[in-house]
C-alpha cells in the first residue's frame, strides 16, 4: 500500500545520505627530498583526489615541528576534485637527517591522515678529501640503527646505549649528535676510540608528539669516509604511564 511504500523510499532516502561521504586519496604520503644545502627550504606539492561524494573540508594540517610550513586549501574539495597540500622544510641550523609528519584533519574520517617529509641536509662548505686522507680515516659502525622505545610519556626522557665499533684505521672522535627535534642528549663512555675498540653513546631521548614519534640522530665525528651516519629512534608518546599494565621500555625489536 501507499504508507509502506513511502515508509521504504524514506528508510532507502536516509541509507543513501548516510553512505555519502567524502573519500581522501594521496597520490603519495612521503616525499624524499634526498641531499639538501643547509640553508635552503624546499617545497613539494601532495597532491590529494575527493574520491567520494560529498565535499572534502580540511579543518587542520599541523607539522609535528616549527622547522615544517604547509599550506593547504581553506575552500572545500568537491567530489572528483584534486587538492594540494605544500610542505616547505627549513634546513637553516639543521645539518643531518630528518624525517617529519604534517597531521591532516578533515571532515573524511575520525582519525586523522599523516603525510611525511624526509631528507639529508648537508653543509654547503663541504670540504674535499684525498684519497688517502680517505684511506685513513676512522670508520663508525654501529650495532644498531634503530630503536624503538616503546610507550612513553610525552617529553621525558628515556635512555637507551648503543655501542660504536671504530674499524677505521685512525682515532674516532665523537663530537655530537644533531637531531630536527631538538629532543636528542647523548653522553659518551669514552671521548677517544681506538681503531678495533668499542665504546658506547647512552642517547637520551624525549617524545615531543603525543602518538607516534619517529626522529633522525645524525651523529657528528671526524670520520670523513662513512656519509652520515645515523640513528632513527621511535616511540609511542602517551600522557601518563601510572597503568601498570602499560610497559615503559620497548623490547628494541620493533622493525
Amino acid at each position: 500500500d501507499m504508507k509502506r511504500f513511502i515508509v521504504l523510499f524514506l528508510i532507502a532516502a536516509s541509507s543513501s545520505v548516510a553512505m555519502a561521504q567524502p573519500k581522501i586519496e594521496f597520490k603519495e604520503i612521503i616525499h624524499d627530498f634526498g641531499t639538501v644545502t643547509e640553508g635552503e627550504k624546499p617545497s613539494y606539492k601532495f597532491v590529494f583526489t575527493n574520491t567520494g561524494d560529498e565535499p572534502i573540508v580540511l579543518t587542520s594540517v599541523k607539522p609535528s615541528c616549527g622547522c615544517t610550513t604547509p599550506s593547504w586549501p581553506k575552500e572545500p574539495v568537491l567530489p572528483g576534485k584534486t587538492g594540494e597540500i605544500t610542505a616547505t622544510y627549513n634546513s637553516q641550523g639543521r645539518p643531518g637527517a630528518f624525517y617529519k609528519s604534517i597531521t591532516v584533519v578533515s571532515n573524511v574520517d575520525e582519525k586523522p591522515t599523516y603525510i611525511k617529509i624526509k631528507g639529508v641536509v648537508v653543509k654547503s662548505n663541504t670540504v674535499q678529501y684525498t684519497a688517502e686522507q680517505l684511506e685513513n680515516s676512522p670508520i663508525i659502525t654501529l650495532d644498531k640503527k634503530e630503536y624503538f622505545f616503546g610507550n612513553v610519556e610525552k617529553g621525558k626522557p628515556n635512555k637507551y646505549s648503543f655501542k660504536v665499533t671504530n674499524t677505521g684505521k685512525s682515532d674516532l672522535k665523537i663530537t655530537g649528535l644533531s637531531a630536527g627535534c631538538h629532543c636528542v642528549d647523548y653522553t659518551l663512555d669514552k671521548p677517544v676510540i681506538k681503531p678495533g675498540e668499542t665504546a658506547f653513546i647512552e642517547v637520551s631521548y624525549a617524545a615531543k608528539n603525543m602518538g607516534d614519534n619517529t626522529d633522525i640522530v645524525t651523529i657528528e665525528s671526524n670520520d670523513i669516509k662513512t656519509e652520515n651516519p645515523t640513528i632513527t629512534l621511535k616511540a609511542k608518546a602517551v600522557e601518563s604511564l601510572a597503568a601498570p599494565s602499560i610497559m615503559q621500555q620497548g623490547s628494541g625489536f620493533g622493525f
